[in-house]
């Protein structure tokens, strides 16, 4: 099976149940279930419309996902959910309020980004697009108080965070330690 945003999709939404719920492995051993909700695919002209009043550049993956479903919320439950996916119609209200409360990270002002999402209690999801020569080579940044580049693309990123229940892989960290045995 190919490596695309409709087969990440595809594969979540044969795990959900009549309800839009999907059994999620809990910390505590028990298999709670959380809900998926996944907008209508957008309007091609609207995103046509918001590109050209912006001259924003969206990546392909980025665009798949928003031809499928315009934003959504994934592994919700009686407090939020997990992460969240803006409609397009959110994008430039949260890019102007976070192009204002976050004017003081250089970063943000030498790149040329796009906000997406947010993930609960975490910060907002970014696709920053202007230090790479192709438009279709974004990075996913996680912005809060600290800058978290994810080191991968929109798709990745995508398919790691349904595969990990919407949990932090990020800030998974291991080390490797070797004790010389006499």
């Amino acid at each position: 099976m190919d490596f695309t945003i409709k087969n990440i999709l595809r594969s979540l939404k044969r795990q959900l149940d009549n309800d839009n719920l999907i059994a999620v492995h809990d910390w505590s051993g028990l298999y709670p279930k959380k809900g998926i909700r996944l907008n209508s695919p957008v309007n091609p002209n609207e995103l046509e419309k918001l590109m050209s009043k912006t001259g924003w550049s969206f990546p392909t993956d980025y665009i798949d996902f928003l031809s499928l479903h315009n934003g959504g919320k994934f592994f919700t439950y009686e407090f939020g959910s997990a992460f969240e996916l803006y409609p397009i119609e959110e994008l430039t209200n949260q890019y102007n309020l976070l192009n204002k409360s976050l004017s003081h990270i250089d970063f943000l002002q030498k790149e040329k980004w796009i906000p997406i999402g947010y993930v609960t209690d975490i910060g907002q999801v970014v696709l920053v697009y202007s230090h790479f020569s192709s438009k279709d080579r974004e990075s996913v940044f996680i912005i809060d108080t600290d800058i978290v580049d994810c080191e991968c693309d929109f798709k990745t990123w995508l398919d790691r965070m349904i595969t990990v229940q919407g949990n932090l892989y990020w800030e998974w960290r291991s080390k490797v330690f070797h004790r010389k045995l006499r």
